[in-house]
């Protein structure tokens, strides 16, 4: 049994890009207002920071998960800062709820966005993990059928 599923958030992405950008253009109208030229260095690190909240923003707005006979892999657009991987033999059991804000865990890995179902990983050693899915019935079908037992 194999499973896919992508969730983005453009809304998110949305949020985290316009304060930048807004900044950006400020910039540019307060150096064009008063008739001075920007720096070089000033240049380079707008553009080097603008660079790295751009990939930043491209890899938690958008988490793909996928379940295998190997495990979850948990991964973000480019996976850079969102990759996690878990084997089928180190999952004690699974939980899903509704609402992608309902799984609470006091430490652990979230891998949360919008979506209907939040599923909760608790491994028999190591943190617990939780990500948000669109279509919990079948996330809770490949589970079960992978032998994972489901939360009392």
């Amino acid at each position: 049994m194999e499973y896919e599923e992508s969730i983005e958030s453009k809304l998110l992405m949305t949020l985290t890009l316009i304060p930048f950008l807004m900044s950006i253009f400020i910039i540019g109208f307060a150096t064009s207002v008063l008739g001075e030229e920007i720096p070089k260095q000033v240049i380079l690190f707008v553009g080097g920071v603008f660079a790295l909240t751009l990939i930043m923003t491209l890899d938690i707005t958008k988490i793909t998960i996928k379940i295998d006979d190997e495990g979850i892999k948990i991964k973000g657009r480019i996976g850079l800062l969102v990759r996690k991987r878990v084997k089928i033999e180190d999952i004690e059991y699974y939980k899903i709820e509704e609402g992608f804000l309902s799984c609470q865990v006091l430490y652990g890995f979230r891998f949360n966005l919008p979506a209907k179902a939040c599923v909760l990983i608790k491994r028999k050693t190591g943190a617990p993990i939780v990500f948000t899915t669109n279509n919990p019935d079948e996330v809770s079908y490949a589970l079960s059928t992978l032998g994972i037992p489901r939360a009392p």
